[in-house]
């Protein structure tokens, strides 16, 4: 029972039990009702004394000793096996509970304990029912009891994105940065936007924070190489494919984008081209049963390469792009058919072979 420090579960369970049931005489002189409990002013810190502290007029809110609670009461619920969560409840209060919300969002950070906003979980459910208009006016809601609340303006933002609202994502996610500067997904993205926006160095550089958070974050890492393989930064490019290779040796076309980045790093000159052999030196001895990194190799050398691996390499390459051939047509229209044509004269038929395969 010591911890129950705000009032008694069975009272608190019991309270809403009678609402769901319509049951409502008693709850009518509750205060919250919303929390369907009576209102009890004293905070009990177990296992000191149980002298109870009351908030007066004349006591200062800064004084107050809630945080102390609050950290109290988090450190005896997880030794007693228990993960606490803090939630705001959906209600009109006042300016100055507004401050004291706010603040409790930022201990919950401070504590690392999940912090719910009703609104903004409302706000997901309704997206995802595909309400847009009702998630929209949730997360402004949320946004308004608690101007600390990150994550409901990078929902905002991610709903604004879907919608193609291009400057209104943009100006979520930097509110949520302006909240929180280590805020993984708002980075990622911003950089999404900015990159579709055409602002490449913008969008770099928010990939590069990602990445500086958390360095396994397998999203930032491709787009952030895929964008600096695109700006001709082939050698970091290299470097962070071979990155995600370790990390996700999964990803569908993951061997043909460092293939692709070392043939580009190849022909820039002589340096560049030893910079790439050792890369690649490194991927075959990581990985020698890589078709496409021993292909590489041997047609980055001048080895020959058999009729065998040859297939292996068609097949390889067949498989990667396959499941995204109508999107990537879309995109490649007849740039394609035009590549293959004028590669024909120059005889490079393991070039055009690739550029074939490559789109069907």
């Amino acid at each position: 029972e010591w911890l129950e420090f705000l009032m008694p579960f069975s009272l608190y369970h019991g309270r809403w039990e009678e609402m769901l049931t319509g049951k409502v005489e008693r709850i009518a002189d509750c205060e919250p009702y919303m929390m369907g409990s009576e209102f009890r002013p004293e905070i009990w810190a177990y296992p000191e004394t149980f002298e109870s502290y009351r908030r007066t007029e004349e006591v200062d809110m800064q004084e107050m000793p809630g945080k102390a609670v609050l950290q109290r009461i988090v450190a005896l619920c997880r030794e007693n096996g228990v993960e606490p969560v803090f939630m705001a409840i959906p209600a009109p209060v006042s300016e100055a509970e507004q401050i004291e919300m706010n603040s409790v969002q930022l201990i919950a950070d401070e504590l690392k304990v999940p912090y719910l906003n009703m609104f903004n979980e409302e706000g997901l459910i309704y997206e995802a029912l595909g309400f847009n208009e009702s998630a929209f006016l949730s997360y402004e809601e949320a946004v308004r009891q608690n101007s600390y609340y990150a994550d409901a303006f990078a929902n905002m933002g991610n709903l604004y994105f879907k919608e193609n609202n291009l400057s209104k994502a943009e100006d979520s996610y930097k509110r949520a940065l302006g909240i929180d500067t280590s805020f993984l997904n708002a980075h990622h993205n911003l950089a999404l936007v900015l990159h579709k926006q055409g602002r490449i160095g913008e969008s770099l550089e928010h990939f590069r924070s990602a990445v500086l958070i958390n360095p396994k974050h397998t999203s930032s890492l491709y787009n952030l190489a895929v964008i600096l393989e695109e700006t001709g930064d082939y050698s970091e490019a290299a470097g962070l494919y071979f990155n995600l290779l370790i990390l996700d040796n999964t990803l569908p076309d993951i061997d043909f984008r460092i293939a692709n980045t070392l043939s580009l790093l190849a022909g820039l000159g002589k340096k560049e081209k030893k910079q790439a052999l050792t890369f690649i030196e490194g991927w075959v001895k990581n990985f020698p049963d890589n078709v496409v990194a021993v292909y590489t190799e041997r047609a980055l050398t001048g080895k020959k390469i058999d009729e065998a691996l040859a297939k292996k390499y068609s097949e390889a390459l067949y498989d990667s792009f396959a499941p995204s051939y109508d999107q990537m047509m879309m995109k490649l229209d007849s740039k394609s058919l035009s590549k293959i044509i004028e590669n024909l004269p120059t005889k490079d038929f393991s070039h055009i072979l690739d550029l074939a395969c490559g789109t069907g």
